[in-house]
């Protein structure tokens, strides 16, 4: 309906006089809109959708640039690779995308009389066999070698590929800062304008107050205090009242419209609830809905009679000259805020005690409100309570892999590992949602550090550690080289799929969407899929990782990469 495409329209673009482009706003109806387009968008411009989503766009540019002249620097070694100096016995019986990695078919089988076979057999492999007696005498033992070799050659064109990635990483993260600033420059925030204050008294609840301290120092005008205060109990109890109410809203019937002063004529106009939705997807009936609103207003009700004391402050000022001006002047260290260090003028301490700890404010959009009061001891514990939980699920992935390759084929454990990483990111939003962070970005880092170790131990230092060494570089069908390449493909192919698929998306739009009982329902199922930096910074480190950490074996992977 127009009503649905009004609403999307956010998602537009249209030029300005100035051949500027500029975010279309909710319901624009006057001014030609367009997509996005995926070429010809300045980088500048994707600052729109958060400074973070411009930086990514372009340090992905800037790794798939470093991969490849990495993987030019690598060209002598595949070529040596490739070569009947390095494999004697030719290259034919290699499999096929392999014949630049150091696989090695030039094997002969030689006497070892102090080899024995416990540490030669390998029960899990059946193909390869390294350890063999004489018909004649079993004392005589035979262990197959590889007769290919590795120079020093080799050795510093691999160390020189890494140490051009190395060099590259630090000047990339040096001109990233720099990039930063200068699309932070582009785009006119909130924060630019704001500071907040983490450590206020817990009884300075006057906004008139706060305004006198801050316009105190010289060209400082205040454009409007916020006062944050301890109340996240209250805030949770009436985001969930929210959501149930929305949900109600959800179950009525085509054409009615809700009214939340008239909650019992609502709940008569609610469609009756299929049974098996209620076991298999935890739904109760209007009814019950209305009595967990009902309690969660009483419990509301009773929170906000409570005393609350102050947890935070956030301070808008005129300009961003001002701003900075102030954020200099009243920044401390931790030092100096313990012990209220005299070198401080007693001007800059609230009520001419008290050292405050402040810096730039974070977006509103992006401060989780009912977070703003946790304690940084009750931040370390659940950090710590996640990360725990986190290595239980990498052994038990390891676990999995373990048993995947005990099938004998490098599929299997490719399979395996593909559908671990799948699983991975809704695994670690699960567990990260427990932590109390003040902000999204907070959030963001830490959801991003739990993906990353769990992706690139499973990928990389898993599959290394359950190979035994002689399968390193042998040709069989369980070779630790071939395994690598089949994990590049999977990673390559099946994640970037799943996003263009968007598979949730399109039922959502075309099953869901036109079933729904009310316009705005159907406005909700027309949104697109949800974006995480954490998510696509994870993808990108582990392909990185992988990368590295098998680049000597396989130089070719960062072609891969790139």
């Amino acid at each position: 309906s127009p009503e649905g495409i009004s609403e999307r329209s956010s998602f537009f673009r249209r030029k300005n006089k100035e051949d500027q482009l500029i975010r279309a706003e909710f319901g624009e109806r006057d001014e030609k809109t367009k997509l996005y387009s995926f070429h010809k968008t300045p980088e500048r411009e994707l600052g729109d959708f958060g400074l973070g989503v411009g930086i990514y766009f372009w340090t992905l540019r800037v790794l798939a640039i470093i991969c490849l002249i990495a993987g030019f620097i690598s060209i002598p070694n595949m070529i040596y690779f490739n070569s009947s100096d390095y494999d004697g016995s030719g290259r034919s019986s290699v499999p096929s995308g392999l014949e630049l990695g150091a696989i090695c078919t030039d094997t002969e089988w030689v006497p070892c009389p102090t080899c024995k076979e416990s540490n030669w057999a390998f029960p899990r492999y059946t193909s390869i066999r390294r350890y063999a007696t004489a018909k004649n005498d079993e004392n005589l033992v035979f262990v197959l070698r590889n007769n290919c070799n590795i120079t020093l050659h080799e050795a510093i064109c691999a160390f020189a590929a890494m140490v051009f990635v190395v060099v590259s990483f630090i000047i990339m993260s040096l001109v990233s800062r720099r990039r930063e600033v200068r699309l932070d420059e582009y785009q006119q925030t909130a924060s630019d304008y704001s500071i907040e204050v983490s450590n206020p008294p817990e009884n300075a609840v006057d906004p008139d107050e706060w305004k006198i301290f801050f316009s105190q120092f010289e060209g400082a005008q205040v454009v409007a205090i916020t006062v944050a205060l301890d109340n996240e109990e209250l805030i949770r109890t009436l985001v969930k009242r929210r959501k149930i109410l929305k949900s109600i809203k959800a179950l009525l019937k085509d054409g009615v419209e809700f009214d939340s002063d008239n909650m019992d004529e609502m709940i008569s106009q609610c469609v009756d609830v299929p049974s098996w939705k209620k076991y298999l997807c935890f739904t109760s009936d209007g009814k019950s809905k209305y009595e967990t609103v009902k309690a969660l207003e009483a419990k509301a009700e009773e929170l906000s009679k409570r005393n609350k004391c102050v947890s935070n402050i956030f301070c808008t000022f005129q300009t961003e000259q001002q701003q900075r001006e102030v954020l200099e002047k009243l920044s401390t260290s931790g030092y100096e805020r313990t012990c209220g260090s005299n070198s401080i003028q007693d001007a800059y301490k609230f009520r001419g005690e008290h050292v405050l700890n402040v810096t730039e404010a974070n977006e509103p959009s992006d401060v989780l409100w009912e977070n703003l009061d946790t304690k940084i001891f009750t931040l370390i514990v659940h950090v710590f309570a996640a990360f725990v939980l986190v290595f239980g699920f990498i052994f038990l992935g390891a676990f999995l892999i373990y048993l995947a390759g005990n099938e004998g084929s490098a599929l299997w454990t490719t399979v395996t590992i593909t559908a671990i990483n799948q699983i991975v990111p809704r695994l670690c939003k699960f567990i990260t949602s427990f932590e109390s962070h003040k902000a999204n970005g907070s959030y963001e880092a830490s959801l991003y550090v739990k993906m990353t170790v769990f992706k690139w131990i499973n990928t990389a230092i898993i599959t290394s550690l359950l190979h035994p060494f002689v399968a390193t570089i042998d040709s069989g069908p369980e070779t630790l080289t071939k395994m690598v390449k089949s994990i590049f493909i999977a990673e390559l192919v099946t994640n970037p799929s799943l996003l263009l698929l968007d598979i949730g998306g399109q039922i959502q739009r075309h099953y869901l969407g036109p079933r729904a009982n009310s316009q705005e329902q159907m406005n909700l199922r027309f949104r697109g899929a949800k974006f995480s930096l954490a998510l696509r910074y994870t993808e990108v480190t582990k392909i990185l990782f992988l990368t590295f950490f098998y680049s000597a074996l396989y130089p070719g992977g960062f072609f891969f990469a790139a």
